[in-house]
């Protein structure tokens, strides 16, 4: 399986039995079976698309995340009738209780800073007060433990001069294609399992229709963080590395780094899947039922 990216302008984007073809001004530069595509990222300008690809790839369940400045996702087009139990998942959805989603998201933060904790100890930085923080975290997270956790781990792990920001270059561009490559596996999962992305745990936005899948992704975020410190430790002195095509292969290559799920070795993108199918267990059971995974080296 595979992520696609199309950077470059002016492309015209099609299908011919069973491959996604890319063209430019009527020639043909290249094609991929559908069934080999676990998602596309569009960051060039132009693009233009044949209504039957689009069909194809929400069919395939292969969502396009499309990217504005600085790569960060502007939105996501995915198919919405994939799971023949998307009914019943979407009332599971909608009787969800406060104390559920909650625990939920008590949940969530705690396996975040876990990782985040990870991420720093592999770059060699100290973590012993993310301790702490994790054993404050509480049901629904109402002292907001996850930002008082954003603010140290981003100075500790990129230096006291970062400052998170989606808009800037360098080390945020960086993280920001990593993300949307997570973002778009969770997308495919969430709405491969019958669930609805619009209806999320903790994030509400009316004006964004994947507030579930912002919430499932935030266990995954430090894979990415680590990943792209280890990509600009070398380079400190001038952090305005540019995001060429083979930064992005292996920020793409997340996906299939190994870790552990409930003991068992898997993929990310299979860690991903699993995460978002204990998400239905504890929407069907009321019960906190979300899996941890561990990092393998």
């Amino acid at each position: 399986m595979s992520i696609l990216e199309i950077a470059q302008d002016n492309r015209f984007v099609s299908v011919e039995r069973g491959f996604l073809v890319i063209s430019h001004h009527r020639e043909e530069l290249g094609r991929i079976p559908l069934d080999m595509l676990d998602a596309v990222i569009v960051t060039g300008h132009g693009i233009t698309y044949s209504n039957n690809a689009l069909l194809k790839l929400c069919q395939h369940d292969v969502p396009v995340i499309i990217c504005g400045e600085n790569y960060h996702p502007a939105g996501i087009v995915t198919g919405m009738a994939l799971h023949y139990k998307q009914t019943e998942r979407l009332e599971y959805q909608i009787a969800a209780g406060k104390p559920l989603k909650k625990q939920l998201w008590k949940t969530i933060v705690q396996h975040k800073i876990r990782h985040q904790m990870y991420a720093l100890e592999r770059a060699g930085k100290h973590s012993k007060s993310f301790e702490t923080l994790l054993n404050k975290v509480r049901s629904g997270d109402p002292d907001n433990i996850e930002a008082q956790a954003a603010q140290r781990y981003w100075k500790r792990l990129f230096g006291t001069g970062f400052n998170r920001d989606p808009n800037e270059n360098g080390i945020n561009a960086f993280l920001n294609y990593g993300y949307a490559v997570i973002r778009g596996a969770v997308a495919r999962f969430t709405v491969g399992s019958g669930l609805h992305p619009s209806i999320g745990i903790h994030h509400h936005n009316k004006l964004n229709a994947f507030c579930l899948v912002d919430d499932l992704m935030e266990p995954f975020r430090p894979l990415v963080d680590r990943t792209v410190f280890a990509l600009f430790a070398p380079h400190f002195s001038h952090t305005e590395l540019t995001l060429t095509p083979d930064y992005k292969k292996q920020l793409a290559g997340i996906l299939e780094r190994p870790i552990y799920t409930a003991g068992e070795e898997s993929t990310v993108n299979n860690g991903i899947q699993k995460f978002v199918w204990s998400y239905v267990e504890s929407l069907s059971s009321g019960k906190c039922l979300l899996l941890e995974f561990e990092e393998k080296e």
